[in-house]
């Protein structure tokens, strides 16, 4: 199959090499096309691939050869979320869309066989959902007149799933945690998707009416939660995106808030959903949180970088401020990819729509206008691209992968931003959009054509040898155009 799929993209008159001494199997086509939205995520040891696409399938490849199967094929569908994979490695879901519904279907990891789903009735879901680490539940956010928030418990038997916790944006507003405005419910919010940590830390446990330790940690109005070693509360993020006209959600016009929530559930009980803050320009991409639960980041449209260092997540206001280069003033130019952390947290990195990526220091806040002198820079490094980067960056320890949307693959040391490919890592008339990620020292993408490839990522993939300039960081030539936020 793999074959066929690669004589089917040499037809079509689409750039295929001969596999290289980096290349895991030549280009594969899967027959589809993958716009944003779409992915590709891969299971812990790579051994299998998965790729959602823009017909509403979810195909699996074998992570060595790139052969592949459609595990499901939808008519009339859409899909715009990459594939979750459960902690324990047994099972795989994606979402798609119908003109009325959203579906969750589950599979088994190890036959490829179904095994729940979930129909979200009337409403749209809002990226990719994700599973608790015990792998039983199913965090998720959804639209329809508003934003919703929602738990799934998976059935003991593995074979359907049903709802156990909602919070909706009106539940929220209208007597909920401090500072969520209640008009905001009339301007058509949509919650972004959901990112979690699986290891929040201590930070105060709760004491009962004789002082103590219930063994209970868990988040408080307006902002300060509680979180404890060794219990199996999970750490929920999600925020809204304020929807203007026209209803896009990749180019919002609305200049509202942007409020971010926080959800853990409790020992003996549903758990609540608390409010984190605001920003001042709308979010379009889920919140990011690090593995410990102490530390997020957050781009919002306007090329505004928001983070919060170790457990100042109790605290309303985010003490990281980076007004990263943006493309135009006077549009509401979001920032197109997701944040990421290395592996051991301490750097976040983001792409601005105006071709450049930022590594920034997660561990030390910023310094307010007043301390800066005219040499200070607020991120670590800035490395120019080609162009925009629309899919995510994947970042280990070391590096930090992005592919731009022109096909130019880069690997950047995470601390100065030099590129150890030199943009020599270049696809020939081929696109990138849809996420990728990197398992096991490799490295899975798709583009926009629907051609997987799989790398490794040690040394210089040579799938287009052609020459292309270094991008070496360089220092901004001109003053941030974002407006600060307050």
């Amino acid at each position: 199959m793999a074959r066929l799929a690669t004589s089917m993209a040499v037809a079509a008159g689409l750039a295929v090499s001969a596999v290289a001494q980096t290349e895991l199997f030549a280009p594969v086509s899967l027959g589809t096309s993958n716009s944003k939205g779409t992915g590709v995520t891969a299971s812990p040891d790579g051994s299998k691939v998965y790729v959602t696409t823009d017909d509403g399938s979810l195909v699996v490849a074998d992570g060595a050869t790139g052969t592949f199967e459609k595990m499901t094929q939808q008519t009339g569908a859409t899909c715009k979320t990459v594939a979750s994979i459960s902690p324990d490695g047994q099972e795989v879901l994606y979402t798609y869309e119908t003109a009325t519904n959203s579906v969750i279907q589950a599979y088994s990891v190890s036959d490829d066989s179904a095994t729940w789903s979930y129909t979200v009735a009337g409403g749209k879901l809002a990226g990719a959902p994700k599973y608790s680490e015990d792998s039983m539940k199913v965090y998720f956010t959804w639209n329809d007149s508003e934003g919703h928030f929602s738990v799934l418990t998976i059935a003991g038997d593995g074979m359907s799933a049903s709802e156990t916790f909602a919070k909706s944006l009106t539940d929220l507003s209208v007597g909920g945690p401090k500072g969520v405005n209640a008009t905001l419910i009339d301007t058509d919010l949509g919650f972004t998707g959901v990112d979690v940590s699986y290891e929040p830390m201590r930070n105060t446990e709760e004491e009962d009416d004789d002082g103590e330790g219930t063994g209970e940690y868990y988040l408080k109005e307006g902002g300060n939660y509680r979180f404890g070693e060794d219990n199996g509360n999970d750490l929920v993020v999600f925020a809204h995106l304020p929807k203007g006209s026209p209803l896009d959600p990749n180019y919002p016009t609305s200049y509202a808030f942007s409020h971010y929530y926080a959800y853990q559930a409790g020992l003996s009980g549903p758990g609540e959903v608390s409010s984190l803050g605001t920003t001042t320009w709308a979010s379009i991409r889920p919140p990011i949180l690090s593995k410990n639960g102490v530390r997020m980041a957050v781009a919002a449209q306007r090329g505004n970088v928001r983070a919060w260092t170790e457990n100042e997540l109790i605290s309303q206001g985010a003490n990281i401020k980076v007004n990263i280069k943006q493309q135009q003033r006077t549009n509401a130019e979001p920032s197109y990819s997701t944040p990421s952390f290395n592996a051991d947290d301490s750097k976040i990195f983001v792409a601005s729509n105006k071709n450049a990526l930022y590594g920034i220091d997660a561990t030390e806040p910023t310094l307010g206008k007043g301390d800066q002198d005219e040499f200070y820079l607020p991120y670590l490094w800035e490395t120019l691209t080609d162009s925009l980067v629309e899919a995510g960056t994947v970042a280990t320890q070391d590096y930090v992968y992005a592919i731009t949307s022109n096909g130019v693959a880069h690997k950047l040391g995470v601390s100065d931003g030099i590129d150890e490919w030199a943009g020599q890592a270049k696809l020939d008339q081929l696109f990138v959009q849809a996420d990728f990620t990197i398992s096991d020292g490799k490295m899975y993408f798709v583009t926009t054509q629907g051609l997987l490839h799989g790398w490794t990522v040690e040394t210089v993939p040579t799938m287009a040898p052609t020459p292309f300039p270094t991008l070496a960081p360089v220092v901004p030539t001109e003053e941030p155009t974002s407006a600060p936020i307050t």
